[in-house]
C-alpha cells in the first residue's frame, strides 16, 4: 500500500495528516500553507522517502451541501436543471460556481456547490507541488450520517438532528445556536468529542440537551477520522472538467490517440490505394480497348477476340521456319532493322499458312524502304518489296518477308 497525505483546508488555514503504509499516522500539524511546503519538501529530502497518495477534504464552511428534487428524466437534463435549483440559496452568481453531482435517491440529488475560482486556485497550488488528488471532499458530508448526533472539534460542531437535518456550527457559537435546532421534548443528543484545545464543557452550557451517555472520545484524530471514513455515496469535487486521471488513464488516452492516428493513416492508405486500383483499372480497360482494335487491323477475318494473349501467340508462333529461324527471331530482327531505318510500321500483317510476314510501312523516299529489304535479305530472310506510291511527302509500301528459301 501507498503511503497517504491527507489535507484538510480550511478558508485561510490547513491541517494536514501523513499516514505511512499500513494507515498508521506519522505527522498530523496544521498551519499556512508555507508551513505545508516546508513539511512536504522535508518529506520528499529523506532518504526513506516513499510513493503516497494524496486526499484532499474541504471545510463546509466553503462549499454548499445542498439535497435537490429533481425530474425524473434523463441525466443530461437533470444536470441543466440543477444551476436553477440552487440558484435562490446562493450568495453569488450561479454560473460563478462549481457544480459538483452526488448520490440520488429516488427524485432526491445531493449536490455540493464551491466557487468556480477556489476549486481552480487550489488544484493549481497543489499541481505547483506535484499533488494531484484523486479525491477532494467536504467535511460533514463525510461525517456518519446518525440521528440525533453531536460532533464536536475546536472549531466546529456537525449537528445530525432528528429530522435528518445536517448542520455545521462555529464550536464558539454552539450554545447558542444548538436550541434552535433542537425541540422541546425530543430525545439528548449523543456526542462525539474531538476537542483538543477547549473542554467540552466550556462549549456547551446546556447539559440537559447532551445525553449523559457520550460517545467515548475517540483516538483518532478529526482529520483521520474524516480520512477513514467511507466514500461510498459521497461527493467528490474531482469530477467534470476536472475531474481526476491518473497517469494509467492519461496512458492510456496517448494509446488510443495513436491508435486513432493509425487507423486514420490506415483509412487514407486504403482510399488512396482504392483510388490508385479505379485509375490504373480505367487505364487497363483503355488498354485493352486499344489491343483488340489492333488485333481485329491485323487479321479482321477473326471476330473472336477474347483471350488476346493466347490468340496472338496462336498466330505469331508460326507454322513454317526454315533454316531453323522461326517467327520469334524474325519479329527481333524486323524490329531492330526497323528502329533505324526512318520508316513507321503502319500495319502488320501476318499468315500463317504461307508463313510470310507483310509489313505497311511509309517514309520520306523509297530508298528507306529498299534499305530495309537489303537488310533482312543480308540476315537470311526473304524479303519481296510490294507496290510503293507517293502520297504528299511520304512513300508508303509494302514488305513481305519469308523465313527462309
Amino acid at each position: 500500500m501507498l503511503e497517504s497525505l491527507v489535507i484538510y483546508w480550511r478558508r485561510s488555514e490547513l491541517g494536514w495528516l501523513w499516514l505511512n503504509a499500513s494507515g498508521q499516522p506519522v505527522i498530523e500539524h496544521s498551519g499556512s500553507w508555507t508551513d505545508f511546503i516546508e513539511m512536504l519538501e522535508a518529506q520528499r529530502l529523506k532518504e526513506d522517502s516513499a510513493p503516497f497518495q494524496t486526499t484532499v477534504i474541504f471545510s463546509s464552511e466553503q462549499v454548499l451541501l445542498r439535497d435537490v428534487e429533481v425530474p425524473p428524466k434523463p441525466t443530461r437534463q437533470i444536470l441543466g436543471a440543477v444551476p436553477f435549483l440552487v440558484e435562490e440559496v446562493l450568495a453569488e452568481d450561479v454560473f460563478e460556481c462549481f457544480i459538483a453531482i452526488g448520490h440520488r435517491t429516488g427524485n432526491v440529488l445531493s449536490v455540493a456547490v464551491v466557487e468556480e475560482g477556489l476549486i481552480r486556485e487550489r488544484l493549481e497550488s497543489l499541481a505547483e507541488q506535484g499533488l494531484d488528488p484523486e479525491f477532494i471532499g467536504i467535511d460533514q458530508d463525510l461525517l456518519p450520517h446518525e440521528q440525533g448526533q453531536l460532533i464536536v472539534t475546536d472549531t466546529h460542531g456537525f449537528l445530525n438532528t432528528w429530522e435528518n437535518e445536517q448542520v455545521a456550527i462555529r464550536s464558539d457559537q454552539i450554545k447558542e445556536v444548538l436550541p434552535i435546532f433542537l425541540s422541546a421534548g425530543v430525545e439528548a443528543l449523543t456526542l462525539v468529542d474531538f476537542t483538543r484545545q477547549e473542554t467540552i464543557s466550556g462549549l456547551l452550557t446546556d447539559t440537559s440537551l447532551v445525553s449523559d451517555q457520550f460517545a467515548e472520545r475517540p483516538e483518532a484524530s478529526f482529520i483521520e477520522y474524516l480520512f477513514k471514513q467511507p466514500r461510498n455515496q459521497r461527493i467528490n469535487l474531482r469530477q467534470a472538467h476536472y475531474a481526476f486521471r491518473s497517469k494509467s488513464s492519461a496512458t492510456r488516452d496517448s494509446y488510443r490517440r495513436l491508435a486513432l492516428a493509425a487507423v486514420f493513416v490506415f483509412g487514407l492508405q486504403m482510399v488512396l490505394t482504392a483510388g490508385q486500383g479505379f485509375f490504373l483499372s480505367r487505364q487497363a480497360q483503355a488498354l485493352e480497348k486499344e489491343a483488340i482494335a489492333l488485333y481485329q487491323s491485323v487479321f479482321p477475318q477473326d471476330s473472336n477476340t477474347r483471350d488476346m494473349a493466347r490468340r496472338w501467340r496462336s498466330r505469331l508462333a508460326g507454322s513454317g521456319s526454315t533454316n531453323q529461324v522461326g517467327l520469334d527471331a524474325l519479329m527481333e530482327v524486323v524490329s531492330q532493322r526497323l528502329n533505324g531505318s526512318g520508316l513507321s510500321l503502319d500495319n502488320l500483317n501476318y499468315n500463317a499458312s504461307r508463313g510470310d510476314l507483310v509489313l505497311q510501312l511509309s517514309g520520306r523516299q523509297s530508298d528507306q524502304i529498299m534499305a530495309l529489304a537489303e537488310g533482312l535479305m543480308g540476315a537470311g530472310f526473304q524479303a519481296e518489296i510490294g507496290t510503293i506510291s507517293q502520297e504528299n511527302a511520304l512513300v508508303r509500301g509494302s514488305l513481305r518477308i519469308r523465313t527462309g528459301g
